[in-house]
This record gives C-alpha cells, structure tokens and sequence, in this order.
C-alpha cells in the first residue's frame, strides 16, 4: 500500500472510529435525556397525584364543613319553628281551656275531681284547693261536695287539688300540671300513617 492509499485508509478508519465514537456519545446523551424525561414525568405524576389527593381531600372537608353549616342552620330553623308553632298550640290550648272553664261541664269536672279525692282519702283528713279564677264557685262546690273548699293562694289555671294531711298526699287534677306534662311531651311529628 502506498502511501496515498494509507492515508485514505487512515482517514476512513478514522472517520468511521470518530463517527462510531460520536455516535455512543449521542446514544449515552439521549439515554441519559430519556432517563431524566421518565423521571421527570414520574415525579410529576407523583407530584400532581398528590397534590390532588390533598385537593380533593380539602374540597371534601370544605363541602363536609358547609353541609354541616347548612344542617345546623336547618335544625336551628326547624327548632325556631317548632318552638313558634308549639307556643302557638299551647296558647290556643289555653284559650280553649279559658273557653271550657265557663261551661257548666267544668263545674261537673271540679266535682268528679272533689269526688275523686274523697274516694281515696276515704276517712282520711283532707283539703280541697281551687284556683283563683275560680272563686265565684267556691260555694257551688261546697254544697256538691259537701266539704269546705279553699282557694289556693297558688294559680293553676284551674281544676282541683286535693291533700291528704295524714299521708302528706297531693292529688293534683290541676290544669298547670297537665299543661307542663303536655309541654314537656310536646313532639312534632309529620305525615301521615
């Protein structure tokens, strides 16, 4: 081989060598960029899947934190109504219980109730209280009941008590205790059955 043609063979040889050499370089750089994109995405897929875990999570709080705010609002709201129409109900009530203590069934009623209390204080020492309100009719009863009948120094909206002095026993056939136990038992219910 001449020298020209060494020279050529040297020049391609090295060409190719560098090429080849070039070439790994490119390969090793696009596998390195390639790596680095992978775990690139894969962080930020990482990233973004936990970030909207946490978003989804403080969305949830936030739609739990404003349905309880509605809820207690509602309850507060029904409460509130409950209790208007309650008072509503309870002060008709007593207008009607007003209403029925002028008819000559609530004189009856008072001296079943009389009656009642003489039944069971049987020989027993007993008193006889009535409201207030009901004065005018002190001596009806006594003449029913044939026994004295006091007016208490307490108003309860009519009816009777009775007390046994040797037992220490109330009968109370009052109208404020059935008004606090209808009170105290007052449900609202809806619908129909």
């Amino acid at each position: 081989m001449e020298l020209e043609e060494k020279m050529v063979h040297f020049e391609t040889e090295t060409k190719k060598k560098t090429e080849e050499a070039l070439q790994n370089q490119l390969d090793q750089y696009e596998d390195t960029l390639k790596q680095d994109y992978d775990q690139f995405v894969h962080n930020t897929d990482a990233t973004m899947k936990e970030r909207f875990q946490e978003e989804s999570e403080a969305l949830r709080k936030e739609a739990n934190k404003k349905y309880s705010e509605v809820q207690i609002e509602r309850q507060r709201d029904l409460y509130l109504q409950q209790t208007k129409l309650k008072e509503i109900m309870l002060n008709r009530f007593k207008q009607a219980l007003e209403d029925y203590k002028q008819t000559e069934e609530y004189v009856k009623q008072l001296e079943h109730m009389g009656q009642t209390v003489q039944q069971f204080a049987k020989n027993e020492v007993y008193d006889l209280y009535i409201d207030p309100q009901d004065e005018a009719l002190v001596p009806t009863l006594e003449k029913a009941l044939d026994h004295p009948v006091t007016v208490s120094d307490r108003r309860f909206y009519g009816g009777m008590r009775g007390v046994l002095r040797e037992r220490d026993v109330l009968l109370d056939f009052s109208f404020a205790t059935y008004l606090e136990q209808l009170e105290a038992n007052w449900a609202l219910t809806g619908g129909t059955k």
